[in-house]
């Protein structure tokens, strides 16, 4: 009577099991990384609320574009109202996620978020059909490794 496995069959067992994980090793890391950016897209969400009602409670603050030109860069600070993240923070419109409750991390980069700077301001010059609306300065750059 036979014990154990052949060397043909260990072979076959092992090249199965190497071409199963060479199939799903991309498709976890595919997936491990969309994770990232959607948790990163929630903190983004997060950090914008907290940004409007905190100028909210400071409405006199918060401009209007003086014209078009202000509408979607995200890239300037002009014609804004800025806060930082740390500030947020500190003025409890936001809770931190690190073990001090003090800082927000990039899921991505690892690194805190709490000197970003968050511009709010009206969409419209139209007093009465204008929203408060709030992004990162710079906000595509969170996203780069």
């Amino acid at each position: 009577m036979k014990k154990g496995f052949t060397l043909v069959e260990l072979i076959a067992v092992i090249g199965i099991i190497a071409i199963l994980s060479l199939i799903a090793t991309p498709a976890i890391i595919s997936m491990r990384e969309s994770l990232l950016e959607s948790m990163l897209t929630t903190k983004i969400n997060l950090i914008n609320s907290a940004a409007k009602e905190y100028a909210s409670d400071r409405i006199m603050n918060i401009p209007s574009p003086v014209s078009s030109d202000y509408i979607g860069n995200k890239n300037s600070k002009d014609n804004c109202y800025t806060v930082y993240v740390r500030v947020l923070i500190s003025n409890g419109y936001l809770k931190g996620d690190s073990d001090d409750k003090l800082s927000i991390i990039n899921p991505l980069t690892e690194e805190s978020l709490n000197n970003e700077l968050v511009c709010v301001r009206y969409d419209t010059n139209d007093a009465i059909n204008r929203q408060i609306i709030s992004y990162i300065i710079g906000e595509d750059s969170l996203y780069e490794d």
